[in-house]
């Protein structure tokens, strides 16, 4: 019999035997295989785990052949001989087992499209003894990719797919000890792969891509997109994110495309488990209308430099630059300044040293996209004071060293007082003596002479905030050299070195201005003769670790600003 006329044989109500109503809704007809033809049957055992079987009586070319009509006496015969009878009690059962497999369904057979292939379900009861096997092929090319697949005990079996679109047929067979006995036969359809994507805007450089309407049998999507604006020169081929939903999503900047206005072209792509390929669904294409003045940048002076906030797209994308210089003599003090990026800040340094004069200073910022500079945005700030000519002052002058608060005198115990009176003045602009500072610390807080000789870390803070300066403690030799090259003052509490010769359970307060290859001014409130230029690296090393230095802080190097 030819092989496409098997389904309609299958329901012949010329054949003398039906499965009894109980077992099933649907009546086909239990035709035994034609005894004098043998084939192998090949089992798919890698895509279902089922064992592989082989059936004698199934011809050379895996076709299947079931019993003419005109042996239908004999068909009847055998299989009232192989199919024990289904009571009542055994139906009963079988719908207790339908539900606890969640098959609850009137179908012979089902099947899905899944993207492993066809989920195929027997949903009867599997009489001890037999087996349950699937027939797969396309409508394309005859049989000629017909599969044979044995299901597991309970009825079920993933079938790959074999390459075609279209219709493929699923005949359902019963093996009784080799004998065949066709159940049932039903078709699906595998529709041409094809999606729907839409794009909205998320913010002024980002936008979201949306897949939906994808075939199950698409396993992952791809997106590549590019401009207009020379050819294929910026695209970027983008993965997705599968939803609940079965969508695929993507977000994507156009920072990854130059920030180029103007026509961007979306194709989209499946990974299609019909035919292994990467196949393309669709693709559409939109406008931008937009300009680097559209991102939001917001640049403002910390005690750390220029905090630059702008989209983390951008940032991460693109090299951030910013110009400054100061209202004295126009751009003659102009400085470029490279912005390092994290996230959605770009963090950009500005030496004081490079510029001159007080008042009002200018920011722009700039980003580099191939060589090309644009700007972004501007913004001014405030300076106090750009000279800082550092005066020198000594714990032992004359004119305050016998001064004497909490029994202790000045030119014992006055050292961080006179190094905060040093760089207070220099960033005001107005002379603050030590003396000022002791009474300060000693009237108002309990941090100078108080218990113990001497000033804590916390008092030195504390008086510097005092006088209007940021105090921001260092944690690192790499954190205190940016800051000398950034032209800042730092107080330094250091132990056991040339600046403090008196022993272990003592420190001395210096101050540190400048930077030159790798070291920096000192100005030491007890010893004039010890000023002068020392390595960084050296004076980071011997930094106090006295408790009244750390406590609360952590080091004992504080960078001290105006800002």
């Amino acid at each position: 019999m030819p092989e496409n006329d098997k389904a309609n044989e299958l329901n012949s109500e010329s054949a003398s035997s039906s499965i009894n109503d109980e077992q099933s809704t649907t009546t086909t007809e239990q035709t035994e295989v034609n005894d004098d033809k043998e084939a192998a049957v090949t089992d798919d055992s890698n895509s279902t785990g089922a064992e592989s079987e082989q059936v004698d009586n199934f011809s050379d070319n895996q076709t299947e052949s079931i019993l003419d009509t005109t042996n239908s006496s004999h068909l009847t015969d055998e299989s009232q001989n192989v199919n024990p009878e289904i009571t009542a009690n055994d139906n009963q059962k079988l719908v207790a087992e339908r539900r606890a497999t969640g098959n609850a369904t009137d179908e012979v057979t089902s099947a899905t499209l899944t993207n492993k292939g066809f989920d195929i379900q027997y949903n009867q009861t599997i009489p001890a003894g037999t087996k349950i096997m699937f027939a797969v092929w396309s409508e394309v090319n005859g049989q000629d990719d017909l599969i044979w697949y044995t299901a597991d005990s309970n009825g079920h079996v993933v079938a790959k797919y074999t390459g075609s679109y279209g219709k493929y047929n699923i005949h359902t067979y019963q093996n009784i000890n080799g004998q065949m006995i066709g159940l049932n036969g039903r078709t699906i359809d595998v529709p041409k792969p094809s999606a729907k994507v839409t794009i909205t805007m998320v913010d002024g450089t980002t936008y979201k891509v949306t897949v939906s309407d994808i075939p199950a049998y698409i396993t992952s999507i791809q997106l590549p997109t590019w401009t207009e604006k020379g050819g294929q020169d910026d695209i970027q081929w983008y993965s997705t994110t599968k939803n609940a939903d079965g969508t695929f999503t993507r977000i994507f900047s156009i920072a990854e495309h130059n920030l180029e206005s103007g026509k961007y072209n979306v194709h989209v792509y499946g990974t299609n488990a019909v035919t292994n390929s990467l196949t393309c669904l669709t693709g559409t294409s939109f406008q931008t209308d937009y300009h680097f003045s559209d991102v939001h940048v917001q640049p403002t002076l910390t005690a750390n430099g220029i905090q630059i906030s702008m989209p983390s797209d951008v940032s991460s994308d693109l090299t951030v630059y910013h110009a400054v210089w100061s209202d004295v003599n126009d751009q003659d003090d102009i400085r470029w300044y490279d912005a390092t990026t994290s996230g959605s800040n770009a963090t950009g340094l500005i030496n004081i040293a490079n510029h001159s004069g007080t008042g009002t200073y200018h920011i722009h910022v700039y980003q580099s996209d191939n060589g090309q500079m644009y700007f972004l945005t501007s913004t001014e700030f405030t300076v106090k004071r750009t000279n800082f000519n550092t005066p020198y002052y000594n714990q032992r002058d004359g004119r305050w060293a016998n001064i004497t608060f909490g029994g202790y005198r000045m030119a014992s115990t006055a050292c961080a007082p006179t190094s905060v009176a040093m760089l207070v003045s220099s960033l005001r602009g107005t002379e603050i003596l030590p003396t000022t500072v002791c009474a300060y610390l000693y009237n108002n807080t309990v941090e100078f002479n108080r218990g113990n000789a001497g000033t804590t870390g916390r008092g030195v803070v504390i008086a510097a905030q005092h006088w209007g300066m940021t105090a921001t403690v260092l944690h690192s030799s790499s954190q205190l050299s940016a800051a000398l090259k950034e032209g800042h003052h730092v107080l330094a509490a250091i132990q056991q070195d040339k600046f403090s010769p008196w022993g272990f359970g003592t420190s001395h307060e210096i101050v540190l201005k400048g930077y030159s290859d790798g070291n920096t001014y000192v100005y030491d409130p007890y010893n004039a003769a010890n000023n002068g230029w020392y390595p960084i690296e050296w004076l980071w090393r011997e930094q106090s670790t006295q408790s009244g230095d750390i406590n609360g802080l952590g080091n004992s190097f504080v960078k001290v600003t105006d800002i």
